[in-house]
């Protein structure tokens, strides 16, 4: 094979960058841009396999090489990135964004970013726009595979040359079949779930996670593999294909968008597109003649430094609360490509033609990663001079900010598998009293209101007993689909719930819950638990939410056939933010002035309305149906104002604990709604 230089490649790169950089400015018509990562994956899996395979050719390969040619490649340019986003994230971020930013500082360097992301956000969630080194997780997912591949391929070619081929190709297929079925994966013989769904997901295939990317890497490998060989020569189909595969990457920038599962069988349109260009354009066809116009090779060539650049740019605007309208994204962008070119020419060019020996390079790099490890450690364990800390708030907001779940004894004590045993209840008011007024059911979401009811029903003498499962919905005829089933049966739970109000002529029944949760309507800016009418691993947003609504349907049946007051609680408002970073990102001595940037950081009215109307339009035209069951909207306390906002709270303290959960000052606005309901 003739491993050359191939202009076009650098014009697909340009393509990919553009598309990613356009999409995080947040152009409409870009929706899909995210995709630019796809194509980068399988261009990097192409030229690194090509890589390896000519200086296997050439006897030359030698694995410390490769690994130095890696590090020039990647690191001088990362530490730039990471020098710079640290200097501005002093200067703007307060101090809770900058322990996040420090995290990931460490993480970007040591290429387990994805992993750390994984655990914080979605990436398409708004929180992840305001995480400067977001995007050095698909750097991270692509040295991940870097470190094992060129071991595996020495492993393989002293075993059986014909191998590579074969067991590159089974990689493929297993990774890609794990990004689009690895939900339907069992624990048990014979290791799938008898009902199958399409699309089915875990938490070990989603977009951040390596286990359901490698595959993309891996088609670039194949690609690399099969020319090789010298099999494909230019024919009468060639220009055909090329221009087949550039087409699908039109359609995946301008059609796709965060809507669809990623990774999945959706990425296999940019993945493929970008093999069959690199499978099947030569020199001559029109592909590759539109690829290799200068510009766009130019592009290409600093493609690194521009995906590097861009995302901490808009993030740091995006930050300082600047309204970004057209102008000024032309300046940022502008100012990108500046600071990528100069990147380009004078750190990432250098260190990889060697101009700067490796005694000089691992100098750099050393100095570079000790003083950024010593930075990072000491902002994420002293106080930073001139930073404003939770513990540097009034009283009342400290006190609102650092509320702690409490009660919470009451939830998750009750094991199915044995009897259900009331002097292990969580009881309210005058435990003394025989006979149970009231019962609070639901999930985490009930323990805000404890000490409301518990007052309340200590001054009224009566009895009410508070119980649920942390997500667990208070609907009977569903699993709640987690790890914990042995202990912590949803299903089961509910049914007898429900057959102790009954049984024990119980008056009125609050069922309170974060329904959201379970229907898949916070996805991307919060988070899902899945409820499937049988007990498998193999729901998703849809199924859930058709179940959900079958749920709903069987609970309020059940609970309208008998005599009892339901009174179903709308969900709080549940916010992209939670409420120390509002706090501390909008804390200022003029009140007017915190007040409108605290209202920035709360959710606006309509997105709350579009976030939460599945379910609870599900809810309330159910709850209509019979005379014994209320639903009870609490939206316009939170929402109704001026600013059309939903306030995550005042200047004075937070109604939340989390992004979804109410503390107790939230709880204590609804007291009116809630006890003028039950006295009714």
């Amino acid at each position: 094979m003739n491993f050359k230089y191939r202009p076009e490649i650098d014009g697909l790169r340009a393509l990919a960058v553009i598309s990613v950089i356009l999409f995080h400015a947040g152009i409409p018509l870009f929706k899909g841009g995210f995709v630019g990562v796809d194509i980068f994956f399988v261009i990097s899996g192409y030229l690194i396999t090509s890589i390896i395979l000519k200086d296997i050719d050439k006897n030359n390969f030698k694995i410390l090489k490769f690994y130095e040619r890696r590090a020039r490649r990647i690191l001088p340019a990362l530490i730039i990135i990471v020098i710079f986003s640290s200097i501005f994230s002093l200067i703007l971020f307060n101090s809770e964004d900058l322990i996040f930013f420090f995290k990931s500082t460490i993480s970007s360097l040591t290429f387990w970013s994805n992993l750390q992301f994984h655990n914080e956000a979605d990436y398409f969630a708004k929180t992840s726009e305001f995480k400067p080194l977001l995007h050095t997780w698909s750097l991270s997912i692509e040295e991940q595979f870097y470190i094992i591949f060129p071991l595996l391929v020495i492993l393989i070619l002293s075993l059986n040359k014909k191998l590579l081929l074969i067991t590159t190709i089974l990689i493929f297929f297993l990774s890609l079949m794990f990004a689009q079925w690895s939900g339907n994966l069992s624990r048990n013989f014979p290791f799938f779930d008898a009902d199958l769904n399409f699309l089915s997901k875990s938490e070990y295939s989603t977009f951040f996670m390596p286990f359901g990317r490698i595959w993309e890497i891996a088609l670039g490998s194949i690609c690399a593999l099969i020319l090789r060989k010298n099999i494909l020569k230019k024919n009468q189909f060639s220009n055909l294909i090329s221009l087949t595969g550039f087409i699908l990457i039109i359609i995946s920038i301008f059609y796709l968008s965060e809507n669809f599962p990623f990774p999945s069988f959706y990425t296999l349109i940019p993945a493929l597109g970008t093999a069959l260009i690199i499978l099947f354009t030569f020199e001559s066809d029109v592909i590759s003649k539109l690829l290799r116009i200068k510009i766009l090779v130019f592009l290409g060539l600093i493609s690194y430094s521009l995906y590097l650049f861009h995302f901490p740019i808009f993030t740091f605007f995006k930050h300082s609360n600047i309204e970004i309208n057209y102008l000024i994204l032309s300046f940022l962008i502008l100012t990108t490509f500046i600071l990528s070119f100069l990147n380009w020419k004078f750190i990432e060019k250098p260190f990889r033609s060697k101009k700067i020996n490796l005694n000089k390079f691992i100098y750099f790099i050393s100095a570079s990663y000790l003083i950024i490890f010593l930075t990072s450690l000491y902002a994420l364990n002293f106080k930073i001079p001139n930073k404003l800390y939770v513990e540097d708030l009034s009283t009342n907001l400290q006190k609102s900010l650092v509320s702690k779940i409490q009660n919470k004894e009451c939830l998750d004590t009750i094991r199915v598998q044995e009897d259900f045993n009331q002097k292990g209840l969580c009881y309210l008011g005058d435990k003394n009293q025989k006979k149970t007024n009231l019962i609070i059911f639901g999930d985490s979401h009930t323990l805000p209101f404890y000490q409301l009811l518990n007052d309340y029903f200590k001054r009224s003498n009566k009895k009410a007993l508070l119980t649920g499962y942390s997500g667990c919905p208070p609907l009977i005829g569903v699993y709640s689909i987690r790890s914990d089933q042995m202990n912590k049966n949803c299903k089961e739970l509910n049914n007898k719930i429900f057959e102790f109000a009954k049984n024990n002529n119980i008056k009125n029944i609050l069922l309170i819950s974060r329904w959201t949760y379970y229907t898949g309507e916070e996805l991307p800016n919060g988070e899902f638990n899945a409820i499937n009418k049988s007990l498998n691993y193999n729901t998703n947003v849809k199924t859930s939410k058709i179940n959900f609504k079958k749920a709903v349907e069987e609970t309020f049946k059940k609970y309208g056939s008998i005599n009892i007051n339901v009174f179903v609680i709308e969900q709080a408002p549940f916010h992209y933010f939670t409420p120390s970073q509002a706090y501390l990102r909008s804390y200022d001595i003029d009140k007017n002035y915190f007040k409108n940037r605290l209202n920035s950081y709360s959710i606006k009215y309509d997105e709350f309305q579009n976030n939460q109307n599945f379910s609870r339009s599900i809810l309330s035209s159910n709850a209509s149906k019979y005379e014994n069951i209320n639903f009870l909207g609490i939206s316009d306390i939170f929402c109704l104002n001026i600013v059309k906002v939903c306030k995550i709270g005042d200047h004075d303290k937070s109604f939340y604990r989390d992004k979804n959960h109410l503390n107790q000052y939230g709880a204590d606005l609804l007291k009116e709604r809630i006890l003028e309901n039950i006295d009714k």
